[in-house]
């Protein structure tokens, strides 16, 4: 989430390039990573789309709607340059289709990855009750899942397919890379000898073995992923130097967390901005255009690094606000 506020605030290159390689895939990636082995085989269809409607349905209605609010009052803070009349129909047609455009979701369009996450949780749901009847025919659909993006992206190329399925198509693969180098981890991995602190060593020296070899491909193929777009430059590039970067990434902060758990106190901050992902995807958007004014106030001039620092705190203070009085009034209920 910090990659992506430090992306969206203008962080120059070679900085922007690297983040731009892998960190919408690491969305995906971690969603891959934290899923429960065959967590939806035995779900019905109603469960998991109550859950999906609660999880991210509702925080993307409700963020839009407030991005809608915000624009509407604060129109030239907000960029709002067409009669009102044309913006607010574009934004209708963007958040029925869920499209990350700009000029269709404003300042709130990166809540378009919540609608993405629908339609790939959707594809899980389907290959693991193939799964148990079906194994081949369920591998062979996660393969094929980016080809078929990629064909469908040159049959339409002037048709925008809704709800971001080409990004939840493309991102099904890194879901399930993250998937398995979590089974895999479990299994083997910690058990390389007896000895822990030579296991941490050697998964940390491959993890960074990894992140280096990632960051060189796609540095060196300029490889720029942006998936609110539906675009990724040459794809296979784009996969093995996200990938290596997500593995390398994985490994390093395994050796770490079995290294000193205690060591993680110093992360806090950062587990909280994870906890809280979704609302800072939500509203970090809407706060860039605020913090660029507090920039110009404050400092007389917007740097990079100003914007995401006012972005941060300004994001921090609403959400600290806002789950401050939610659990007031649910009593802590989730």
């Amino acid at each position: 989430m910090i990659l992506v506020i430090l992306g969206h605030c203008g962080i120059p290159a070679p900085f922007y390039t690297c983040i731009y390689m892998f960190h919408m895939p690491l969305f995906y990636y971690i969603s891959g990573l934290c899923h429960k082995r065959n967590g939806y085989s035995d779900k019905s269809l109603k469960q998991i789309s109550q859950k999906m409607i609660k999880r991210y349905i509702v925080p993307y209605l409700l963020f839009s709607m407030l991005g809608i609010c915000l624009t509407v009052i604060f129109h030239g803070v907000y960029g709002l340059m067409e009669p009102y009349s044309t913006q607010l129909a574009n934004y209708a047609i963007g958040i029925i289709l869920a499209r990350g455009n700009l000029d269709y979701t404003g300042n709130w369009g990166a809540v378009w990855f919540l609608i993405s996450e629908v339609c790939l949780m959707g594809m899980v749901y389907v290959i693991e009750k193939l799964n148990k009847r079906f194994r081949c025919l369920a591998i062979v659909l996660v393969i094929l899942a980016w080809p078929i993006n990629t064909l469908l992206r040159h049959l339409l190329s002037t048709i925008w397919l809704p709800f971001n399925i080409g990004a939840a198509l493309t991102g099904l693969l890194i879901f399930y890379l993250g998937y398995l180098y979590a089974i895999l981890f479990n299994q083997r991995v910690d058990n390389l000898c007896n000895d822990k602190k030579i296991n941490n060593t050697v998964i940390a020296i491959i993890g960074i073995a990894f992140i280096i070899a990632g960051v060189f491909i796609g540095l060196k193929n300029n490889t720029i992923v942006v998936f609110a777009n539906n675009s990724y430059g040459n794809v296979g590039i784009m996969y093995v130097s996200s990938a290596t970067i997500l593995v390398g990434i994985t490994t390093v902060m395994k050796a770490v967390y079995h290294c000193s758990i205690s060591c993680f106190a110093m992360f806090r901050a950062i587990e909280w901005i994870g906890r809280n992902t979704i609302p800072f995807l939500g509203i970090h958007g809407m706060t860039i255009p605020i913090s660029r004014l507090l920039s110009m106030k404050m400092l007389c001039e917007v740097k990079w690094y100003t914007l995401a620092i006012f972005t941060l705190l300004i994001d921090s203070i609403i959400i600290l606000i806002f789950n401050n009085v939610r659990e007031r009034i649910t009593g802590g209920r989730q």
